[in-house]
């Protein structure tokens, strides 16, 4: 921890100079617990709109920073399209729960206070159009892999591409918070790590098995059996026809 208060404070003090900077927050697996290998420290400077919007990676004193600067009037049109459109808490989650290192004027105070409040809503209703689009691109990946098996092609990066396919539409159609591909298997694994990551909530039981039983059974035939009772699983439960399907642009 010491390693990263040196960085932080290095970091503030040369932010803070820059005029517009509204609030410095300190989020991400570094922020109050003890770092884990290969992890970096995540940075989320908030402004006015006179600053240009960022994405900045450094390393300070040998380790990873990760630099968002983003102005407020974007911070907060951004956390209600999470709620009515985009189906995640990602944003809110941030200023939420991560740690104001630096305050102008209160407006970080403000905005962390605004973050918590969001993160106890509940979202909008699911668009129909972005739902059956959802389920289209899990029924092309896996009319994809099979046609892979069929042709003895190497099909495993079709298998893999489809369970992606298979988390977003089930998450959406069940107004769940999104969950990132490359930490599903641990969240659904790890209470301790989703406490950590404020996941509100996370499939059935039905699902969250199959899903692990797709990722650590390594043998070809309860691979493929595995997958297709994951399809199956979840298609059902949706108004997807592939035999007619209209999406609405």
């Amino acid at each position: 921890m010491d390693v990263h208060n040196s960085i932080l404070n290095k970091l503030t003090e040369e932010y803070i100079a820059i005029s517009g900077v509204e609030g410095i927050f300190w989020g991400g697996s570094s922020c109050g617990c003890s770092p884990e290998p290969y992890s970096d420290i995540d940075i989320f400077i908030v402004t006015d709109n006179t600053v240009q919007r960022r994405h900045v990676l450094r390393k300070v004193n040998g380790v990873d920073v990760e630099i968002f600067i983003n102005p407020l009037d974007r911070i907060y049109k951004q956390m209600e399209m999470e709620i009515e459109e985009i189906h995640d808490y990602w944003v809110i989650k941030i200023y939420a729960f991560s740690e104001i290192i630096y305050d102008h004027l209160g407006k970080a105070g403000q905005l962390k206070e605004k973050a918590l409040e969001m993160f106890g809503r509940t979202f909008s209703d699911i668009n129909k159009n972005r739902d059956l689009q959802n389920y289209y691109n899990v029924y092309d990946a896996y009319q994809k892999y099979k046609g892979m098996i069929h042709r003895n092609l190497h099909w495993k990066i079709m298998y893999y591409e489809c369970i992606k396919y298979l988390l977003v539409a089930y998450c959406y159609h069940n107004k769940l918070p999104l969950i990132p591909w490359n930490k599903a298997q641990r969240l659904f694994s790890d209470e301790k790590y989703r406490n950590r990551y404020h996941l509100k909530d996370i499939p059935d039981a039905i699902f969250c098995n199959l899903f692990m039983y797709c990722l650590t059974d390594n043998e070809e035939s309860a691979m493929h059996k595995h997958l297709e009772q994951l399809y199956n699983y979840c298609v059902s439960e949706s108004e997807f026809n592939p035999s007619e399907c209209i999406i609405i642009k």
